[in-house]
Order: structure tokens, then sequence, then C-alpha cells
């Protein structure tokens, strides 16, 4: 599993591993080493007719690769077709856990789905194939099934494939000490086997479960731990950022963010920059580089991406005039799937938009899976103060206010809504 993409949406804490970790653990050093830029010269001069159809798949990887390391989506776009022109020669492994990996990234789960079953049959015991399959299922909020293939990554080998995800399982179902000591787990595994990348990654995580723990103090050293394994690593950038605007560190968090942006210039750091800035009073600026953040999330739809539908959602509720707008992209969000965050963010479109019968069902199906992520406890909580359920209500917003630093923009905004009602009620 590579170290990349939870580079996702920072304003939630996602249950969800992500499927394109997937893709690198099986690479060594050397295999790594090998830019995206050789990969793609290399095998595109050998991509020809149908017998060349591994080198189709190895093609599409590498431009997969290749987007990663950019964000641009015209290589995502040629990989998705090369994987797609390998499978039209010849059924093959590669070009099948490619396509999962790759449509999962952009949160085409439900594509995506068949490509990862047709690759377990192929290759059953192949725990990267398993994975793919599990990330899928539990981001299609089919946490059963997601367990019953983890039962048999497990018994096949407790290693790092198995051991992060049942971190994530943990975590979606709001066991945090249980996801914590499994992603230990998967830590020390890596560290053992994996590459530094993979390990840095894992030590994100872990700061990530500190915070959700409430313990900011270890998330920073866990943080620490992963600059110093890979130095300059954007996702572990990312969550340092995080740290120092939820104490209020402003200064410190802008340019962290500012770097973000200049190597990876993506919407969610330009939405958390937005508010460094008006937290100091740059106001002008701060309403700047929201407006920016929109406008690349619109694109980035327009380019055919899914994995912004929540993000642009949750932008657009803050806001009234904007509020129906949000409703629509979170409808468009639970097309996509339907796990516990889309029905929370589906849940919370409906009560911006005044809709409280509709709100209050998705997000008693939403608290029904025993997630305890606190911004779910404070839609809940705040969904339910509206619908006359006081007692039931204070109690979720209690619940989540308990020892929760706030991280995130959306966070923190939630986060002074629930004390605005606690004191009010």
């Amino acid at each position: 599993m590579t170290a990349r993409r939870y580079r996702r949406i920072r304003l939630v804490i996602p249950f969800l591993l992500g499927a394109v970790l997937v893709a690198v653990a099986r690479q060594d050093e050397s295999e790594r080493a090998i830019t995206a830029d050789k990969k793609i010269t290399f095998y595109r001069a050998r991509a020809g007719g149908p017998s060349t159809y591994p080198a189709h798949a190895r093609l599409g990887l590498a431009y997969l690769q290749k987007f990663r390391e950019t964000g641009k989506s015209k290589y995502y776009e040629q990989g998705i077709r090369c994987l797609r022109q390998s499978l039209s020669y010849q059924q093959n492994f590669e070009a099948l856990l490619g396509l999962a990996v790759g449509l999962s990234e952009r949160h085409f789960f439900k594509e995506a789905l068949p490509y990862a079953e047709e690759a377990l049959a192929a290759m059953p015991s192949d725990l990267e194939a398993a994975g793919a399959l599990f990330d899928i299922r539990l981001a299609l909020g089919n946490a059963t099934d997601a367990e019953k293939g983890l039962n048999v990554m497990s018994g096949a080998k407790a290693g790092f494939q198995s051991l992060s995800r049942l971190a994530a399982l943990r975590e979606y179902r709001g066991d945090l000490v249980g996801a914590f000591d499994a992603m230990t787990r998967a830590r020390d595994d890596a560290s053992l086997t994996l590459p530094k990348a993979t390990l840095a990654w894992a030590e994100v995580r872990l700061g990530s479960l500190h915070l959700a723990q409430g313990d900011a103090a270890k998330a920073r050293e866990a943080y620490g731990r992963a600059l110093a394994i890979e130095p300059g690593y954007f996702y572990a950038t990312e969550h340092l950022a995080e740290w120092h605007a939820a104490q209020g560190q402003w200064q410190e968090a802008e340019a962290l963010f500012r770097k973000l942006l200049k190597s990876h210039p993506a919407p969610q750091y330009r939405v958390a920059q937005a508010e460094t800035l008006c937290q100091q009073g740059k106001l002008r600026a701060a309403t700047s580089e929201r407006a920016k953040a929109v406008a690349e999330l619109r694109q980035t739809v327009r380019d055919g991406s899914q994995d912004s539908f929540r993000l642009l959602a949750l932008l657009l509720l803050e806001r009234k005039e904007s509020a129906a707008a949000g409703l629509h992209w979170a409808e468009q969000d639970w097309k996509v799937r339907q796990d516990v965050l889309t029905a929370d963010t589906l849940a919370w479109a409906y009560h911006c938009n005044g809709h409280e019968t509709e709100a209050l069902r998705l997000s008693e199906r939403a608290l029904a899976s025993g997630a305890k992520h606190p911004a779910l406890l404070i839609h809940g909580g705040l969904i339910r103060c509206q619908s006359g359920r006081q007692a039931e209500g204070r109690l979720l917003l209690a619940q989540a206010l308990a020892g929760w630093p706030a991280f995130g923009p959306h966070d923190r905004t939630l986060e002074a809504s629930a004390h605005k009602t606690l004191a009010r009620h």
C-alpha cells in the first residue's frame, strides 16, 4: 500500500483507507526509484497490438502514477484508457487491479467493484486484490461483506495489508482503541518489510488516531516521525498544518498550507488556507482563496472526478445562498456510495435546506453504524435539537465535544455551533 492518498478531504477524518493505497506496497525501493516518466517512455514504445496487452496495462499504471505525482487529470484519463485497452485485448490481473484501484481513487466505487471482484477471482491469494475489494465495499457502506473479506485476508496473513484495513474497519465502527492497536501493529510490520513512504503513511494514520482520542501531543510526535522518515512528505505536512491550526497557530499553519499549494495545488488545501487568512484578519485574501477553491472543485467535477462531491457539498452548505447547490452535490455523492459519511453529509444537507424529516432519517442511519466521529455526532445533535429531540441532541453534542480538538475548517465551525446550541438550550 502506498503512502499517498489519504490526500483526501481533511474536512472530515475518513474511515476508509483509500483504495489507491494498494498500489505500491508490493514495490521495492529500486522499483519505486524508476520515475513515472521513464516507465511511460518504456512501455509506450512497447504498446501495440493484442499481444502487447501487458505493456498497455503497465503503461496505464505508469500514467496513474504520474497523475498522483502531478494531480493533472489528463494523466488519469490516459491511465484508465490504457488499462481498458489492455483488457480489450486480454483479461489480465494487472489491468483488473489497476482499474479497481484507479476508479476507486476518483470514487467510481460502483464501477470499480466488478474489477476488484474479477481481480481477486483471478488471483484468490493476492492480498492487494483482497484489500482493494475491502476498500470498495467499505466505501459503498457494505461493512458486513468488507469484514468477511478481511477475515479471509487475516487468516492468510496478519500483516500490513490486513492490519491497516482492520484499523479502518474498527475506526469506522467507533472502536478507536482497537483501531489504534491494529494500526500500531500495521506500522511495525511496515517498518520491517515495506518502503519508507508506506511507513511514513502509517505514522500519519497513527497521528490521526491519537487526535481522534484527544491526544494532540502524541499526534504531533507521530507527524514528526513521518517527516523524519520521508522529509517533505505532503501527507504529513498536511496533517501538521491542521495541527497548528487546531492550536490557533495560524501563521505556522498558513506557511505550511502555502508550501502544500506549491507542490500539490489541491482545493482542500486552498479551503484550509482561506481559513488561516480569515483567522488573521486577512478577509479579502481569504474570500479570494475560498472562491478559487469552489471554482477548482467545480472544475474537477466537470473533468469527471467524483471524489470532489462531498467537499464541494460541505463548502456550499456553509452559506444559505448556496445551500440548495450543496444539497445537489450531497445527493450526487449519495448516488456514488452509501457509506456512513455520505449518509451524514446528505442528512446535514437536508438540514441546511430545512428538510428536517429527511435529515433525521439519514442521521439515524449514519449513527446506527456505531461510528463515533465527532463531526457526525455534532451533525446528528444539531439535527435532533432542531427536530424537537432536545435531550437526545444535547447528549450527542456533549459526547462530540468531550476532549475533541477540532481539526479542519468545517470541524471548527461545527464546534462553535455545538457550543452555542448547548448554551442556548
